[in-house]
């Protein structure tokens, strides 16, 4: 933690990255506290906020209290169809823990085994995420019926890249699944960007 004083006048400090990356508590008094340029107010926290674990449905989700509306909306999506409320009951049962990151691009999400953690992208919107959590949730269950203990066996290439497809093709099909079930529900965002991005299962599953 570090602190800058000064006197009247005013400060401007220069941020490498985005200022999101940092916390930075600001108290002045006479004078201007510039932030790369741009001039912030007095008595303001600017940058992350502290992450905090709630429980939602059971699970255990970990986002700032600014984000927790959106997990909040996200998990009731899930738990209004009959494959989302699978996916809570998986996460629920294996006791993993769901994270939100800024930083992912388009990477989308994962399920990280070792951590036993979800870690999803909230910059790819809610339409995309409520499918894709569906999908991770998916690789969790995976993982403890036993891909975990053949990934740990010495497979040839072509067995791991058969784990590997099967594995994919059974996430994206209950992904698939509870877009449909959305989408019988009128709520027909989540079809509409899973078309965008894989029309070829669509194609496939139709």
């Amino acid at each position: 933690k570090n602190a800058i004083k000064s006197g009247i006048g005013e400060v401007n400090v220069n941020l490498i990255n985005n200022k999101e990356n940092y916390t930075i508590d600001v108290s002045k008094g006479i004078g201007n506290v510039m932030l790369n340029g741009e001039k912030v107010e007095e008595d303001r926290k600017y940058g992350k906020e502290e992450v905090k674990q709630y429980n939602l449905y059971g699970v255990k989700v970990n986002v700032a209290p600014s984000e927790k509306k959106f997990a909040e909306d996200l998990f009731d999506s899930l738990a209004s169809i009959p494959t989302g409320r699978k996916a809570i009951e998986d996460m629920k049962k294996y006791q993993v823990d769901f994270f939100l990151e800024t930083a992912l691009g388009t990477a989308g999400g994962y399920f990280d085994p070792e951590n036993n953690q979800i870690v999803m992208a909230k910059s790819l919107g809610m339409d995309f995420m409520e499918f894709a959590l569906v999908h991770e949730a998916r690789h969790l269950l995976q993982n403890n019926l036993g891909r975990d203990k053949a990934e740990a066996e010495n497979l040839d290439y072509a067995s791991r890249l058969m784990i590997n497809r099967a594995t994919e093709a059974d996430a994206q099909t209950q992904a698939i699944k509870a877009c449909k079930e959305w989408e019988a529900q009128g709520h027909d965002a989540p079809m509409k960007r899973f078309e965008k991005h894989y029309m070829p299962i669509v194609d496939r599953f139709n």
